[in-house]
């Protein structure tokens, strides 16, 4: 282990509400990696543990943009877990297992609707900047 042991990180739980754009939800939110968790990786990386059977979801996202492309995975058990992912002005309804990738400078938000299970949110960068979509 020894050498790649710096590797190998544990995921930071913090409230969604510490992300620019994003209000308090009845969601776990681990930080995965980052360049705070490992400042040679690259890449960011949240997942977000979702019931949104057992709590009504807020409106938790405002509508943002990044200057680095974003992938989601929208993942559960049961294939029941179903987001509403807003690019730009069209809202599309989006149920698990599926992939969505967001272009840099595309305007987007989510909201979970109904289903329990895992949001992953991968953004292609470690120095990315959050604004207004």
């Amino acid at each position: 282990m020894g050498q790649n042991q710096k590797l190998i990180k544990k995921g930071n739980m913090e409230p969604i509400s510490k992300i620019p754009f994003h209000t308090d939800a009845p969601l776990k939110r681990f930080s995965m990696l980052s360049k705070k968790i490992i400042p040679d990786a690259h890449t960011h990386v949240a997942v977000h543990i979702v019931d949104a059977n057992k709590n009504e979801m807020p409106e938790y996202t405002k509508i943002h943009k990044h200057n680095a492309d974003e992938i989601n995975l929208i993942l559960s058990e049961d294939d029941k877990l179903t987001y509403e992912i807003q690019l730009d002005d069209k809202v599309h309804t989006v149920s698990s297992p599926s992939s969505v990738f967001i272009p840099k400078g595309t305007s987007h938000k989510a909201k979970a609707v109904s289903g329990k299970g895992t949001f992953v949110c991968i953004i292609l960068s470690n120095n990315y900047t959050t604004t207004k979509g």
